[in-house]
């Protein structure tokens, strides 16, 4: 009987084993040739963040992001970094009808290398792309309404720069000398009384590692 009963829990215990080693692989993912992985709302929560002004939250598979009120904008920033070609790929949904929600990237000198920037305004929205400070990119084209889920992609292949929204390729922009070593994250910015708030999930990052 005791054989048995150690025979059926070593039998379970390989099974468990199994299931955690999938679960572990199965976060692994490939796109385009580079490897990368899902990041879950838990684990992007653990992101550097820039400030004490934001609230965030997480709210089963999805992270609520929100500034504080006379907050100058905050940011949640992945810890490593990306040097080589990426792919950050995300769904987001704005949760207020004017703002600035931006993809962010810093070398190590501190100074941008390169700010995606989604303008919210009443009447239009605006995509640009900025490289050192230089604009590089720049779309009128495109649609961001509130309480909507957008994927977003923002892929930077050899040279060549692209933002894509909902399957569409809104910016793609060459550029002579790729950021090298640089952090990258996102960043939101209201209005002094109408701070930003984003939902944001299926977070998946592709680097050379």
């Amino acid at each position: 009987m005791k054989k048995y009963l150690i025979l059926g829990f070593v039998v379970v215990l390989i099974g468990v084993s199994g299931a955690l080693v999938w679960q572990a692989k199965s976060s692994r993912l490939t796109l385009k040739g580079i490897s990368g992985e899902a990041i879950s709302a838990e684990d992007l929560n653990k992101w550097d963040k820039s400030s004490d002004n934001m609230q965030t939250e997480v709210q089963g598979n999805q992270l609520y992001i929100q500034e504080s009120i006379g907050s100058e904008g905050v940011a949640l920033v992945y810890p490593q970094k990306i040097s080589g070609d990426f792919i950050f790929k995300f769904k987001l949904m704005s949760l207020t009808q004017t703002g600035k929600i931006k993809i962010i990237s810093r070398n190590d000198d501190g100074d941008y290398e390169y700010i995606v920037e989604l303008q919210q305004l009443r009447s239009k929205q605006t995509a640009k792309i900025w490289r050192d400070g230089a604009l590089v990119g720049q779309a009128d084209a495109f649609t961001l309404k509130p309480d909507v889920f957008y994927q977003i992609i923002f892929e930077r292949s050899g040279r060549q720069l692209n933002l894509e929204i909902d399957g569409k390729t809104v910016i793609s922009s060459t550029e002579n000398k790729p950021a090298q070593n640089a952090t990258l994250g996102i960043r939101i910015e209201g209005r002094p009384d109408h701070p930003a708030a984003i939902e944001i999930k299926d977070v998946e990052l592709y680097y050379n590692r």
